[in-house]
């Protein structure tokens, strides 16, 4: 007879009564497969969708884990990779599917919508390597996955898009880093490209390059960069992010440094909308192989886009042959209070303050540090004593984000609000006396 009561409480824990049911709903409920990858191998799966991952050699190798989840149900995926080197030995094909070329999360079955996860044991060690035979790893529409401590690296596409990765679903990529990749022969956006609905969490993108737009990211859907560094990346336009008209990019506690375009919008090249919350834009160059065809070192806006600056610094830009500072181009919306330009230099672009706010200049670069380890899980450029982007004895300063809640910490993870206001860019300065938490890898 089956018992009516249904819960028990044995032991101060709560219980399913066998055969009640609530007990029938839990056992008829879809685990999650979980996929623990114990070879660096790069072998196909030799049942796909049997629910077990397993190769060839009698190995779960990340390729067979990959196609494995892709048959997962609704409750989904986790992929476990261990620290270690995964390079991609398979050639690609023209059906780019998942047993070939790079990782694809393919798209799933009608009226499902399973998570995959692939957690690496963080990106110093957890390794992705395309070996340059293909982009690392490809998120198809529909699908939806996060990725988290890994890095993609050595990613190659020829008249393609995503040197390291291709979004097209719903992915979230935490403390991962994506860099020395690339997108050549007409291809965008060298470490990524992103025509779905991605967010970048405390993560690096750095070292990629486009033979067109965007050696860093290129977004046609819906970016959300946060806490995240984009470094030293190379395209013709755009040489960190580009946005194309239609699209909207969110950047959040974020640094963008050190991009080369060789012609216009050295950090960012917009035709669509961009919002910069917290966000420090130095150091980028437009024009970098001095041909004297470019603008816009720092921010490149054209006459179709809209870019909103809220409590950011903008500064250090160049154009051609330093010094020539060209931190903007195009116009500008600053909100609250920003910084753009440097004192005693002209600005070039269009700034408005449509609702008021402060707007200032830097005092010196010479108070900036370069982009370094300042703790934290990215690089960041660290605010010296004495420069005009520390707040605390200025206008009322608050640091919020795209949602409009107030920002506790920096980019670094440190406390946000030190000395009464909001320092103004992606990094909080530290008076000597005052002990930091940051977070570290």
């Amino acid at each position: 007879m089956l018992k009516k009561i249904a819960l028990y409480a044995v032991c101060g824990l709560t219980v399913l009564a066998l055969g009640s049911p609530l007990a029938r709903l839990a056992l008829a409920a879809p685990a999650v497969a979980t996929f623990n990858v114990n070879s660096t191998l790069d072998e196909v799966d030799d049942n796909p969708g049997n629910g077990l991952c397993h190769s060839a050699s009698n190995h779960c190798t990340l390729r067979a884990a990959v196609m494995e989840a892709n048959f997962s149900s609704g409750a989904g995926a986790n992929i476990i990779v261990p620290s270690g080197i995964y390079t991609l030995s398979i050639p690609a094909d023209v059906g780019d599917g998942p047993n070939t070329g790079d990782l694809n999360l393919t798209t799933p079955q009608p009226s499902t919508d399973p998570l995959i996860t692939l957690a690496g044991a963080g990106a110093a060690s957890t390794i992705i390597d395309a070996n340059q035979l293909d982009r690392v790893l490809k998120i198809e529409p529909d699908r939806t996955a996060t990725v988290s401590g890994v890095t993609l690296r050595g990613g190659f596409v020829t008249n393609g898009s995503g040197g390291g990765l291709a979004n097209v679903g719903t992915l979230t990529v935490i403390n991962s880093t994506i860099s020395g990749n690339q997108a050549v022969a007409n291809g965008d956006g060298g470490g990524v490209f992103n025509s779905g609905n991605l967010t970048l969490i405390q993560s690096t993108i750095a070292r990629n390059s486009a033979t067109v737009g965007a050696g860093g990211l290129f977004n046609w859907g819906m970016l959300r960069v946060v806490g995240s560094t984009i470094d030293d990346n190379h395209a013709d336009t755009g040489g960190g992010m580009f946005n194309v008209a239609g699209q909207s990019l969110i950047l959040v506690n974020s640094t963008l440094s050190q991009n080369y375009a060789v012609t216009d919008g050295g950090g960012i090249y917009n035709n669509g909308e961009v919002n910069i919350y917290s966000t420090t834009i130095v150091g980028n160059w437009a024009d970098s192989e001095r041909q004297g065809a470019g603008a816009g070192g720092g921010v490149f806006n054209s006459l179709a886009g809209t870019f909103n600056l809220r409590n950011s610094l903008v500064a250090g830009n160049n154009l051609g042959d330093a010094p020539v500072w060209d931190d903007c181009d195009g116009t500008l919306h600053a909100y609250g209070t920003d910084i753009v330009g440097l004192q005693g230099e002209p600005t070039v672009c269009t700034i408005d303050q449509p609702s008021g706010g402060n707007l200032y200049k830097l005092n010196s670069l010479g108070l900036l540090s370069g982009l370094q380890n300042n703790g934290g899980p990215t690089w960041t450029i660290a605010l010296l004593a004495g420069s005009s982007a520390i707040m605390d004895g200025g206008n009322p300063v608050t640091c919020t984000d795209q949602n409009a809640l107030p920002l506790a910490t920096d980019q670094r993870g440190a406390v946000r609000v030190l000395g009464g206001n909001c320092d103004i860019g992606a990094f909080e300065f530290l008076p000597p006396a005052v002990f930091l938490p940051v977070l570290r890898r």
